[in-house]
């Protein structure tokens, strides 16, 4: 006798537009005197091998595995120095980071810390010890380009003593910032999302001496360094 399974999608059912049978003759007839526990291992081998390749023809997948695929495409981008500034401010858009030197620093403890735990490809912000540590001429060139083109919004911070800036996103720069935040796995946004609120809290002091005191080797060309560690 000859059996089948007749498998339809629910959204096709009005029509039913579209038919797949399956046999199950061949595997029934090896099931008779056999334990159940062979069954079921018998039967898990008959869906990976015939009964899934077919769902992925009528896109019956799992939403385990349609996550698992997402996860993996996810992993699979490459994601630019415009992305990780794009995605550090938009981790707390409604938060501005204070002080060119502060960002700088969030992105080098973002790229030494954070970044490499993330599967994926990810430019390089290719920094090097500067003058107050490390610094990065990349960013410099985007931070300006996103602000030129009306991304990322630079305010005078009054009541300094040299001219310095908060930088928030605009509102075309929030939608830009999450598109970026897309090429990163969802738990890895939160962490950056933890990361760069300890990291405000610390301040321009406390970001300086911790990324001095962790990277010793950025502070050779400091103007400040026996300042930030005495």
């Amino acid at each position: 006798m000859f059996f089948s399974v007749i498998i339809v999608p629910l959204s096709l059912m009005p029509s039913l537009s579209f038919i797949f049978t399956v046999p199950l003759d061949r595997l029934l007839s090896v099931c008779r005197g056999t334990s159940i526990e062979d069954v079921k291992t018998m039967s898990k081998a008959y869906y990976t091998e015939c009964i899934m390749p077919s769902l992925c023809v009528l896109g019956l997948r799992s939403r385990t595995e349609t996550k698992q695929d997402d996860k993996q495409s996810v992993e699979d981008m490459r994601r630019t120095v415009e992305d990780w500034i794009l995605v550090l401010l938009g981790v707390q858009k409604d938060k501005p980071i204070s002080g060119k030197l502060a960002f700088v620093k969030e992105l080098f403890l973002l790229e030494k810390e954070v970044v490499p735990k993330i599967p994926g490809e990810n430019e390089s912000f290719e920094f090097y010890p500067y003058d107050y540590g490390p610094y990065s001429t990349k960013f410099a060139r985007v931070l300006n380009e996103l602000i030129r083109q009306g991304l990322v919004e630079a305010i005078p911070i009054p009541e300094t003593k040299e001219k310095n800036f908060q930088f928030r996103l605009t509102e075309a720069g929030i939608v830009k910032a999450e598109e970026a935040m897309k090429k990163i796995p969802s738990d890895f946004l939160d962490l950056l999302a933890r990361k760069r609120r300890g990291w405000d809290q610390l301040g321009h002091f406390g970001i300086t001496r911790r990324v001095y005191s962790r990277y010793p080797e950025y502070t050779i060309r400091s103007k400040i360094r026996e300042e930030v560690m005495r």
